[in-house]
């Protein structure tokens, strides 16, 4: 699984499909060991490393 995909796992579809072709784009750009993920996607990506499913749907607190 490539990084792009786990990050978006957990989302719906069509979402993870729309984060994996930005993702592609956009990493390009930048220099990845100065790249800081936030919000809900870096929380996904943490619990799918960390072997914990993450909901389905979006993330509530």
């Amino acid at each position: 699984m490539s990084v792009t995909q786990e990050i978006g796992h957990g989302l719906n579809h069509k979402d993870r499909e729309r984060v994996d072709i930005f993702l592609n784009r956009f990493l390009h750009h930048v220099d990845r060991t100065k790249l800081v993920i936030c919000g809900g996607l870096a929380t996904r990506f943490h619990l799918v490393q960390h072997g914990i499913d993450s909901p389905k749907d979006s993330l509530t607190i």
